[in-house]
């Protein structure tokens, strides 16, 4: 194999100088010469230093995301982000030392983002298909491949054919966080309502991808309002909970004093 894959540490890949292109270009290359011999080792060992090489890559593009002030995108790509992290880990678990950066970063981050609210869909699947062996799947037939497992260079999952959608609900829990709720406004089109002051507060001390940053958090309680607030509606707080179940028994309205802290 002609790529040294020791060289894919967690100091190369974090440099300024790194052509992430150009680095899966080479690396993609050989995974298709490894995987064309049927040595499954290398084409496993090469999809391995691929996806270190993409998480590096989409934190880099998150962070200009961030800049950009486009928030939402850069959501999603957190997430994206922490599944590809999730995939190595499960194939490499002590690949999570080179990403536990990238990780913690990411869980700092989401918990500074806004949203509370998302929608969350159950679903029924009718059909479904192997993408290692193209198996059509049923309660009663399966195949050999192992959902998330690497397969001579590529990594197994279910292709969804047929789905009945039985319900949607509001949750602040999701499994997929890019299901934010937006608002809409009189004319019908997608509105983003949200208020980034700390996401901005970040960026503005924030000025590399890998940055060291942390923060610290302090709770205070503001008055309430002298005009009542309807118990079912949504806390004050920002806490996506409603009233009744958030601040209506404590001594004011919540709220959260972040200080961010650099090494």
């Amino acid at each position: 194999m002609s790529i040294d894959i020791r060289k894919y540490d967690f100091d190369f890949l974090s440099s300024p100088s790194v052509d992430y292109k150009k680095e899966l270009e080479l690396v993609r290359g050989e995974k298709k010469i490894q995987q064309s011999l049927q040595n499954e080792e290398e084409a496993n060992e090469l999809w391995r230093v691929e996806h270190r090489l993409l998480i590096f890559y989409e934190y880099s593009e998150l962070f200009l995301l961030l800049k950009k002030e486009d928030f939402y995108q850069a959501w999603c790509k957190a997430e994206a982000i922490e599944l590809a992290i999730e995939n190595l880990s499960t194939n490499y678990p002590e690949d999570s030392i080179i990403t536990q950066f990238i990780l913690q970063c990411i869980h700092k981050l989401q918990q500074l983002y806004p949203y509370r609210l998302f929608m969350s869909t159950e679903i029924v699947v009718k059909e479904c298909e192997c993408s290692i062996c193209g198996t059509k799947l049923t309660p009663r037939k399966h195949c050999n491949h192992r959902i998330r497992k690497v397969y001579n260079g590529e990594m197994c999952h279910h292709i969804v054919k047929k789905a009945n959608l039985i319900g949607v609900s509001i949750v602040s829990n999701p499994e997929h966080k890019y299901t934010v709720l937006f608002a809409k406004s009189n004319g019908g089109s997608q509105t983003d309502q949200y208020d980034y002051s700390t996401v901005k507060a970040l960026l503005a001390i924030w000025k590399a991808p890998f940055q060291h940053w942390d923060y610290s958090t302090r709770v205070s309680y503001h008055p309430k309002r002298k005009k009542k607030i309807d118990l079912d509606s949504l806390c004050p707080c920002m806490s996506g909970k409603l009233y009744k179940d958030c601040c209506l028994d404590k001594p004011g309205i919540r709220h959260v004093h972040i200080t961010f802290l650099l090494p």
